[in-house]
């Protein structure tokens, strides 16, 4: 079954010599969840139509689990990004557009033809370590994400630290956030891994020309 909400994220940048300090202080004072081990394959067509929509398209696996996932763009202010996504499990090694809900789609768009001209464009490989943070009824996963970008030749370092709501409000949750971030002088992450995967690409294509 799909999942169709806004996703509601905080993205944080995190400096290499401060993550022993912070991985010790979130198993201290967070409830520590399973670390995952994520390969992610983002897709798009030779012209990037769905990045020039500001759409990402990505298969995720791990662990022997397989899921597509669609985002769309949203609102963005500092750290804090909301955007409407779309997941469900998938089978293939390119992601099925017919999975999807057909509304979420803009007008005039021929889907088979896009569904043809899928191709890999760039991949996000990292790990994740996972605390759960909880006050009250609301709760949000913490994620620590370090591993790499690729896209042709081209490469950059994944470290990020990601609060994504699971349920609540992120208001009752924001003073622990901002504890964090103040001690230890996290930087606001603006782009998105899939921004990030694009703007690498584009490095990567002008190099080429």
């Amino acid at each position: 079954m799909s999942q169709d909400f806004a996703e509601i994220e905080l993205k944080y940048l995190i400096e290499k010599n401060k993550i022993n300090d912070l991985q010790s202080y979130l198993n201290t004072h967070l409830l520590p969840q399973t670390t995952l081990q994520l390969a992610n394959i983002y897709f798009d067509t030779r012209t990037t139509d769905l990045g020039n929509a500001k759409i990402g398209l990505r298969i995720r696996r791990w662990n022997d689990q397989c899921e597509q996932t669609i985002k769309f763009a949203g609102r963005s202010a500092g750290a804090l990004s909301e955007r409407p996504e779309y997941t469900v499990p998938c089978t293939t090694k390119i992601p099925n557009l017919a999975l999807f809900p057909t509304a979420i789609w803009p007008e005039n768009w021929n889907l088979d033809s896009l569904q043809e001209e899928l191709i890999e464009q760039f991949r996000t490989d990292f790990t994740r370590q996972r605390w759960l943070l909880t006050r009250g009824d609301s709760v949000a996963e913490v994620a620590l994400d370090r591993g790499m970008i690729l896209a042709a030749e081209q490469a950059e370092e994944i470290a990020e630290l990601e609060v994504e709501m699971q349920r609540g409000h992120l208001a009752e949750l924001l003073p622990a956030i901002e504890h964090i971030r103040a001690e230890f002088s996290l930087l606001p992450g603006s782009k998105s891994k899939a921004q990030r995967g694009y703007a690498l690409l584009a490095r990567s294509q002008r190099k080429e020309l």
